[in-house]
């Protein structure tokens, strides 16, 4: 419920759910996603060091910039792993392993996602799950309707 416009102020209507989600999920599945490119190799190149530094990457980088449907969101990104071996069959060159946003260069064929989008749909699900449940919990509640914007 909106108390004030101007600040901008609200009451909590419905109970949260305490469903998880959100950044610290970002992470967990960055970090996957850089294990499962590395392979068996993850192992010996992810040291406590390297990992910090793609981990940094991403949370200044790709965390906060990410959009997929924008058209002004890079296609591929490098990722510092310093100290790793050559690796050109699976995008590790010069120390940065090279992530897509997307699989293929033709989106309008069918856009299969992978690689950095796979880090963000689920946890975007998960999000937007939650909100939709909270909206149903506050529309029981105001039976005359409720006015959601979402940008």
């Amino acid at each position: 419920m909106v108390r004030s416009r101007h600040p901008f102020i609200i009451n909590e209507c419905v109970r949260g759910t305490g469903g998880a989600c959100g950044a610290q999920y970002l992470d967990e599945a960055f970090e996957q996603l850089i294990r499962r490119k590395l392979g068996a190799k993850a192992k010996d190149i992810l040291t406590p060091r390297s990992l910090s530094e793609a981990m940094r990457s991403f949370e200044t980088t790709i965390k906060s910039q990410f959009n997929p449907l924008s058209t002004d969101c890079e296609d591929e990104f490098e990722i510092p792993i310093p100290g790793a071996p050559e690796l050109p069959d699976i995008g590790l060159s010069y120390g940065y392993l090279k992530l897509s946003k997307y699989v293929g260069i033709n989106m309008a064929f069918n856009g299969i996602r992978n690689e950095i989008n796979s880090v963000f749909t689920p946890v975007f699900a998960k999000i937007v799950t939650l909100v939709q449940g909270q909206i149903r919990d506050v529309a029981k509640i105001y039976s005359n309707g409720i006015k959601v914007h979402i940008p």
